[in-house]
């Protein structure tokens, strides 16, 4: 088990990153689709960029704060997850 100070500090960055990144990925396609001159192909695939670093943040950054409590030889979110996770990570 890690020490208090790693792990509160771990999960107070992690929080921190999610929340902006949540924030900050969420506000690419508001802007792309608002605009009728911000739709070109470049910002499409910004769009999708976006859309596919939300998937990351909200499904990897939650496993990784549970992994902070429970442990690293612990994995409590069951076997589908245990695949899913890495999966998304990794791609």
């Amino acid at each position: 088990m890690l020490p208090a100070y790693i792990r509160i500090t771990s999960m107070v960055t992690c929080i921190i990153v999610m929340i902006l990144g949540i924030v900050g990925n969420l506000m690419v396609p508001l802007v792309v689709l608002q605009g009728k001159d911000m739709k070109n192909s470049t910002n499409i695939f910004l769009v999708n960029l976006s859309i596919a670093d939300l998937c990351v943040l909200v499904i990897c950054t939650p496993t990784v704060l549970i992994e902070l409590q429970a442990g690293p030889q612990v994995w409590p979110l069951g076997e589908h997850m245990c695949k899913f996770a890495p999966m998304t990570q990794l791609r």
